[in-house]
């Protein structure tokens, strides 16, 4: 299955989040990969010589949130996964950057001869060159690329993921509400796809961080409430519609009686249930709803 994917490039990131005067182009992917591969599509693409352009790639899952890296497989094979659930083409742009390559600084360096050496002094990694008569050129003259040292194992068994990785990677399974996603749930997803281990502290925190991406934090939650109420009020008028704030003017509680469930009671059961339900937020407090039978025996909300 192949994947289209947006890129923007020639642009400036105008902050953190915000990738602004860019140029729009297009390529397909295949859902197996490579970051090499997916380098070299871009490079071809757009043009860029790779012998002297690095190339970067980010993108961002959600508008409030910092942009992603794709530097190894794993960081496609992640991109793959997210874009999968959405898969609009536009969903997810892949923003482009290129970086002058530096030159590499060389140790061991004279007028016509250098080596390099690995950083552990019992490995047999190395490489030597020396510089052609009358040219500015050097040319190889030794190259053992095998590392026989323990870097090599340090750096591919030792994989980590971090709390925003696994926040992006679980995100697409909390969307449905009914569903219940756990934090053991989430450690299994992550062994299973990646084969890495985590915690649980890192499960649990990045499920909220997940769960944030979505629905956005309970803070900005309370600060649009006065526009929800507006719009409540325009769109139901007559409605009960009250909000309690303390002296610090700090939330303290609402009501809500919309006009047209005050005109159904006339046609309900003359019997009203009340009912609460703890809220698990960061502010907590209790959700407390009145409601009753109408005709045909559904429940029928009054207010809350």
């Amino acid at each position: 299955m192949n994947i289209s994917i947006l890129l923007r490039h020639s642009g400036v990131w105008e902050s953190e989040i915000n990738y602004e005067r860019y140029k729009s182009d297009g390529i397909l992917g295949g859902e197996d990969v490579s970051f090499m591969n997916l380098v070299s599509t871009i490079a071809t693409e757009l043009n860029i010589d790779e012998s002297r352009k690095n190339i970067e790639i980010r993108y961002i899952v959600e508008g409030n949130s910092s942009p992603m890296n794709i530097r190894t497989d794993m960081g496609v094979r992640l991109y793959v996964e997210v874009k999968k659930h959405e898969i609009g083409f536009g969903m997810y742009p892949i923003c482009i950057d290129t970086i002058d390559k530096d030159v590499v600084d060389i140790e061991n360096f004279d007028v016509s001869t250098s080596s390099i050496v690995c950083v552990e002094h019992d490995c047999c990694w190395r490489f030597s060159a020396s510089v052609r008569k009358k040219s500015n050129l050097f040319k190889i003259r030794y190259f053992n690329s095998e590392h026989t040292c323990p870097i090599r194992d340090m750096l591919l068994t030792n994989v980590q993921a971090t709390v925003r990785f696994i926040s992006v990677v679980t995100a697409p399974k909390l969307h449905n509400h009914k569903r219940i996603h756990t934090s053991n749930d989430v450690i299994e997803d992550i062994r299973s796809l990646y084969g890495i281990d985590i915690s649980y502290k890192q499960a649990w925190r990045a499920k909220e961080r997940a769960l944030e991406i979505i629905r956005g934090k309970f803070t900005n939650g309370y600060r649009q409430l006065p526009k929800y109420l507006y719009m409540l009020e325009t769109v139901y008028p007559n409605s009960y519609i009250r909000m309690h704030k303390s002296e610090e003017y700090k939330f303290m509680y609402l009501f809500i009686s919309l006009r047209p469930l005050m005109r159904g009671f006339d046609y309900c059961r003359p019997v009203v249930v009340v009912d609460g339900a703890h809220l698990g937020g960061s502010y907590g407090g209790t959700f407390v709803s009145a409601s009753t039978l109408d005709g045909a025996g559904m429940i029928f909300v009054l207010e809350f």
